[in-house]
């Protein structure tokens, strides 16, 4: 079990005994350790039981998984609270999806003012709003704000936003179990109010797996206000464990029925990952009034427009040339992001976006093109 345990990668054991250890003792290394998960061996249905209650005393949040067992013994100790078991010999898929449901089981709460940007598509802008908001939630008093790049190939904020990196992402990822305040100062980049933790342009033969994130997003969650994702199109297994614990997504798209199409896709596939449908979100950027209505749009995709950013490409090249964060409130787009920024900082990104009518309707135009 141990050997199977570390092989699957999820996990960094802390402690294991070849027998059921003295109740003392494993008080003692429940105070010392606080572990994230038990894996408990039942076949002495007494000494487990007793190793149990001192758990769940000792840290009465922690997921157990019992091993082994008969269908009588696994009956006891469900009513003991144990939900996951596994039949010996543990196979390896099987304590992988065990040790997934034990842990989400216990954490599934969403993480407060944990914010991800989706791009519907490349080029739709969702880096570009990330930064933007980050900036503007970091310009209220006291606001601690990280922004946090996800995309570990495509990402360019280091460079939107003139910020040298200084660790990567990937780097803390890998070292996420092992972070404290002094080694966290030695991976992010501050400009802008902002602390940047920015993708490694370098490939890594070794990507993340969620356990990475979900280890990063449990030491950030008390170190900053508001954690700004920016993550790309696609979700894997590892970003999945983001979206599951933001309080909202934002999947930004633009009026392009293409984008449109995949936006949708965008929203269905996070859904299918577990992500509530309720958190997800759009945003429509680079607006034009006398284009697809809001109205159309929302009606298409099924979720709610909570922001349309207006068409303002030349003022947002200049901001980003010289580096004016947050954007300027004199440009159209730069008053709507903050606008945008504000509602989050208050608890309340829902609003009845600008449904002003265009000069004509485009749903048609849209489900012509093979939604």
């Amino acid at each position: 079990m141990n050997k199977l345990a570390v092989e699957c990668g999820k996990l960094t054991i802390a402690r294991q005994t070849t027998g059921y250890p003295a109740i003392q003792w494993l008080g003692s290394a429940c105070r010392q350790f606080e572990p994230d998960l038990v894996l408990m061996d039942l076949e002495d249905s007494v000494s487990a039981l007793a190793c149990l209650r001192e758990v769940q005393a000792r840290c009465p949040l922690t997921p157990i998984i019992g091993a082994g067992g008969t269908s009588a013994q696994q009956e006891l100790f469900r009513s003991h609270g144990i939900t996951q078991f596994l039949i010996y010999p543990p196979q390896r898929e099987a304590l992988e999806i065990a040790i997934v449901t034990a842990i989400r089981g216990r954490d599934h709460q969403p993480i407060a003012n944990l914010f991800c940007f989706v791009p519907a598509k490349a080029g739709s802008g969702a880096s570009t709003l990330a930064l933007g908001t980050a900036t503007v939630l970091a310009a209220a008093p006291s606001q601690r704000v990280l922004c946090l790049e996800a995309d570990l190939r495509s990402g360019m904020l280091g460079e939107m936003a003139g910020v040298p990196a200084r660790g990567s992402t990937q780097s803390a990822l890998a070292h996420s179990s092992e972070l404290d305040p002094l080694r966290w100062h030695n991976f992010v980049s501050r400009r802008h109010g902002v602390d940047f933790l920015l993708a490694s342009a370098e490939l890594h033969a070794k990507l993340p797996q969620w356990t990475h994130y979900y280890l990063l997003l449990r030491f950030l969650q008390t170190r900053y206000e508001s954690i700004v994702v920016d993550l790309p199109e696609l979700v894997n297994d590892a970003t999945e464990e983001v979206l599951r614990r933001a309080q909202a997504v934002f999947v930004v798209t633009t009026q392009e029925p293409c984008a449109l199409q995949l936006a949708k896709r965008r929203c269905q596939e996070m859904a299918r990952r577990g992500v509530e449908p309720g958190k997800i979100k759009t945003i429509v950027n680079s607006w034009n009034r006398n284009d697809l209505s809001l109205e159309d749009i929302k009606q298409y995709l099924g979720t709610g427009v909570v922001a349309n950013i207006p068409e303002d490409q030349r003022g947002i090249r200049a901001a980003m040339t010289d580096y004016k964060f947050p954007f300027p409130a004199s440009m159209a787009a730069g008053r709507a992001i903050r606008h945008f920024a504000e509602r989050l900082a208050s608890g309340n990104p829902d609003h009845a976006a600008n449904l002003e009518a265009p000069r004509w309707s485009g749903l048609r135009r849209l489900l012509a093109h093979g939604a």
